[in-house]
């Protein structure tokens, strides 16, 4: 599965990441990872360079 996070503007024209959303698990302590992103906060579409 990917995440489309919106980022800044090229030549005029939106631009979309597409990141894997990577979500882990561990079935013997049932502990989950989730991949995270710094460039964009965590459930959001747009990364942190698009508000600033």
């Amino acid at each position: 599965m990917t995440r489309k996070v919106r980022h800044l503007s090229v030549f005029g024209r939106n631009c979309f990441l597409h990141v894997p959303s990577l979500r882990l698990a561990c079935s013997h302590c049932r502990i989950v990872v989730v991949w995270s992103y710094e460039f964009s906060p965590k459930q959001r579409r747009y990364s942190r360079l698009f508000h600033q």
